[in-house]
C-alpha cells in the first residue's frame, strides 16, 4: 500500500474512533465539529475499495458503525449508486430500526436526499411506520423530517 492509501486508511480509522465520541457529547456544537470533521476525512478519500470496504465492515448492529457508514454514503465524493445495492439496502433497514434516533436521523436526510428515487421508495412502508409510531426517543428532528417524507 502506497504512503497515499496508508495516510487515506488511517483517516479512515481515526474517524472512526471519533464517532463514538460524538454519542457521548450532550453539545451540538460539538456533536456537529465531530461530524463535520469525520465528513472532511471521508471527503479527502480518494480509493473507493477502502471507501466499499469500510462501509462493508460497518453495517452491523451497532450505533457507531451503521452512523459512519451512512457518513460515508453522506460525505464521500461517491453516490449511493456506485456501492453495492444490497449493502445499502441492509444499511437502511438497520438504521431504520436502530435505537439510536442520530442513526435514524442520518438515515432519514440520506434518503430525503438519495438520487435514487426507487431506492427511497422501497423504504416507505418502514418510513410510515417510524412515523406513525415513532421511539420514545425520537428528536423533533427526526419527527419533523418523518413528516416532510410521508407528505411526499
Amino acid at each position: 500500500m502506497g504512503r497515499k492509501g496508508k495516510k487515506e486508511e488511517n483517516s479512515i480509522n481515526n474517524s472512526l474512533k471519533d464517532i463514538n465520541k460524538y454519542f457521548k457529547l450532550e453539545d451540538l456544537a460539538e456533536r456537529l465539529a465531530i461530524r463535520d470533521a469525520i465528513g472532511e476525512n471521508i471527503a479527502a478519500v480518494s480509493s473507493f475499495s477502502l471507501l466499499q470496504n469500510s462501509l462493508k465492515k460497518n453495517i452491523n448492529n451497532n450505533k457507531a458503525s451503521l452512523l459512519f457508514a451512512l457518513f460515508i454514503l453522506k460525505y464521500s465524493n461517491w453516490k449511493s449508486s456506485d456501492f453495492e445495492e444490497e449493502d445499502i439496502k441492509k444499511l437502511y433497514t438497520m438504521s431504520l430500526r436502530s435505537e439510536s434516533t442520530y442513526v435514524r436521523y442520518r438515515a432519514l436526510l440520506n434518503l430525503k436526499n438519495i438520487e435514487n428515487e426507487n431506492l427511497r421508495n422501497q423504504f416507505e412502508d418502514q418510513i410510515s411506520k417510524l412515523h406513525s409510531n415513532p421511539p420514545k426517543n425520537a428528536s423533533e428532528k427526526e419527527i419533523e423530517i418523518l413528516a416532510e417524507m410521508i407528505k411526499k
